[in-house]
């Protein structure tokens, strides 16, 4: 089913009126035809039952400037598992070209709601690093210089109170454009990548970690095979593995972080259907550490083209926490990466300063906000300009972050 959000009649309080087809409906270009280029019309619609294990999609985002977050097995599992899971809405935008219906450009995007003020973003819902718009560099430089294209882009966002457009690491003012983007604030967090250069592992530990460091876990490694027996670090090989290392990533995480995602049951349904989807097509690595025969450390990361990105990790520290056990996990995931031929091992956002310990290099992320009502931008001033606010609102409405 295709759902648009209508806008909503002014003094009236049935905000929720949604207009439900049986398949996209294109929105309305101008009168004269939106080109991208020399007689190639557009048109912009909403395709909420888009298909991103399509062809057509995996092509686009082949040859996009997408990231791996908007990836096809992790969007499909985004949109059937964590959106009707938070009771969020699907709001998928799609640009085609007029004459054939070719794909140029998708806007994966969800519709929540915060009292009466409905919040459009993209399809993050607290679970990836990077949002970006998907489609070419070149389709993005054209569609935001194209007036009557940016006109269109507004009228699928018609009844949306603001549109928050976070983490954005590459293309903000791009992006900002298209989607007449009024606040452009940095991230509170950056993330961190380290390359993994050079064809030698041990060469690349000293260059990248620290003496200390490196001297530090050699010592717990030992220690920890004195008082628990052998230990084995290395990949998951298979489906029962790969869902016993979610287990324990889950068990360790809610009984140490009271605010853990993952006390959600919707989150957690998420994270494994795609890493058992990621196990099947090799979009999903899952890594661990075990002293004797019990696992004591787990890492989970989504794979890239020529780079790994660490998205979940736990560790048995209560027992096991004078080891480091997932600083040594992670550290062993990091070498099999580096054997595949990775380029960079990206070790997230935020600021742990275990990061710094691996030579981790920080790159910025930015959060664009685009209002259309005043209680939109009500919403803006507190999330942009009042932190004490931003965080009773982040506590409230957990997805904006």
């Amino acid at each position: 089913m295709t759902e648009r959000v209508e806008p909503e009649s002014h003094g009236m309080s049935s905000a929720d009126t949604v207009e439900r087809t049986a398949s996209a409906r294109p929105i309305a270009m101008a009168d004269r035809p939106t080109t991208l280029d020399r007689d190639t019309g557009l048109v912009v619609g909403i395709e909420n039952d888009f298909d991103f294990l399509s062809t057509a999609y995996r092509t686009l985002f082949a040859h996009s400037v997408a990231t791996v977050f908007q990836g096809p097995e992790w969007l499909a599992c985004m949109y059937e598992t964590l959106v009707p899971g938070l009771v969020a809405r699907p709001l998928v935008i799609t640009v085609r070209r007029e004459t054939d219906g070719a794909l140029l450009a998708v806007l994966p995007m969800t519709i929540q709601r915060m009292g009466g003020i409905r919040i459009a973003q993209p399809a993050d819902l607290g679970v990836s690093d990077y949002n970006a718009v998907v489609c070419s560099l070149d389709v993005l430089k054209r569609m935001a210089e194209n007036a009557d294209l940016r006109g269109a882009l507004q009228g699928a966002f018609a009844g949306i109170d603001i549109v928050f457009f976070r983490k954005v690491r590459e293309h903000a003012t791009l992006i900002a454009r298209l989607l007449d983007c009024q606040a452009s604030t940095p991230n509170e967090n950056s993330t961190h990548a380290v390359p993994l250069d050079g064809a030698d592992f041990q060469d690349w530990q000293k260059r990248h970690l620290k003496k200390h460091f490196r001297k530090d876990l050699r010592r717990k490694r030992r220690r920890i095979e004195e008082a628990h027996g052998p230990v084995r670090i290395g990949a998951m090989e298979t489906l029962e593995q790969v869902d016993a290392a979610l287990d324990f990533i889950h068990a360790e995480r809610t009984a140490r972080f009271a605010g853990d995602l993952l006390h959600e049951p919707a989150y957690f349904a998420f994270y494994r259907r795609f890493a058992r989807t990621g196990f099947r097509t090799g979009r999903a690595v899952a890594y661990g550490m075990t002293a004797g025969d019990r696992l004591i450390a787990a890492d989970f990361g989504m794979v890239g083209t020529d780079f790994t990105v660490s998205t979940l990790c736990g560790a048995g520290l209560k027992t096991y926490g004078r080891y480091s056990p997932g600083i040594q996990s992670l550290l062993g995931l990091i070498e099999a990466r580096h054997a595949r031929g990775d380029r960079y091992f990206d070790l997230g956002m935020g600021d742990g300063n275990y990061k710094s310990n691996f030579g981790a290099t920080g790159s910025p992320l930015v959060n664009l906000t685009s209002v259309a009502t005043f209680r939109g931008r009500a919403v803006a001033t507190v999330y942009h300009h009042a932190k004490p606010l931003k965080s009773l609102l982040v506590r409230t409405f957990r997805a904006v972050r």
